[in-house]
């Protein structure tokens, strides 16, 4: 039998996953005391996945960082206590805060692994049956959602701490945009003195984001019409972002909203 490629197989949209499914808790907040107790495994594995997210940003949100994803602005919006701020400053968290972030995050992000794993799997269970050929063997192409909230931020390649690539990604009026450079010791001259360092090749351009399937096109410019010089791919099993350059440049950045060049 001829075979054929399968990219994704049997892949679900996080949009299933969005749709809250129980009552939003009194005073208009999911977790309305995890700014000030530590939240129980038991209650966090209780949440639905919308219900995980949302706990999740709101408590960032009660500070005036704000939303992207449609969703989450509708209820955010809603509540009648979020009031977005640029503002917004991650180092104003309490420690409880920080600890229930955390938690919060690596149960979503334990159950979009699960997910990848179980399509993973099946990709190469049919592909060994003979009938169909997969696409990839790599986690990297079994696609999973990165939410327009987590994508924001700092992420850096920092296989060698001396020379880090880092890609900024800001929202600006529901459009997206990156920052892509890279450091290095020295002067522009290449001399290096003292605790000097240049940031080189440095791009800001547009993002075309498809967050359901975790793809980010980043273009030459700000201009969406420009050229794309550079393709991301959200790898949920490392969660990173893997750089697919048409220069044969490739990076793996991880999240760092704290990231400060230093020598």
């Amino acid at each position: 039998m001829k075979k054929r490629f399968v990219k994704g197989l049997l892949f679900v949209t996080a949009l299933a996953a969005m749709t809250p499914v129980t009552t939003f808790a009194k005073g208009n907040e999911i977790l309305a005391s995890s700014d000030t107790k530590v939240i129980s495994e038991k209650k966090i594995e209780k949440l639905s996945d919308w219900e995980l997210r949302a706990a999740r940003y709101e408590i960032t949100a009660r500070h005036g960082k704000e939303v992207y994803s449609e969703d989450m602005k509708e209820y955010f919006e809603g509540t009648g206590w979020y009031q977005p701020t640029e503002s917004y400053d991650p180092t104003c968290l309490s420690e409880i805060e920080k600890q229930n972030l955390d938690a919060l995050y690596r149960e979503d992000l334990s159950r979009r692994q699960e997910d990848a794993k179980e399509r993973f799997e099946e990709n190469q269970r049919i592909s060994e049956s003979g009938d169909v050929q997969v696409m990839s063997s790599s986690y990297v192409y079994i696609e999973s959602p990165l939410y327009y909230e987590d994508m924001v931020g700092t992420w850096v390649d920092n296989t060698d701490p001396e020379y880090p690539t880092v890609l900024k990604i800001w929202e600006d009026n529901g459009n997206f945009y990156g920052h892509y450079s890279w450091f290095s010791p020295g002067n522009e001259n290449g001399i290096g003195f003292a605790n000097t360092y240049t940031e080189w090749g440095k791009w800001d351009g547009y993002l075309d984001v498809a967050y359901e399937n975790g793809y980010l096109s980043f273009h030459n410019t700000t201009d969406p019409a420009s050229t794309v010089f550079a393709n991301f791919q959200y790898d949920v099993m490392n969660d990173s972002l893997v750089e697919i350059s048409s220069y044969g440049i490739s990076h793996t950045f991880t999240k760092d909203d704290t990231f400060e060049y230093t020598l």
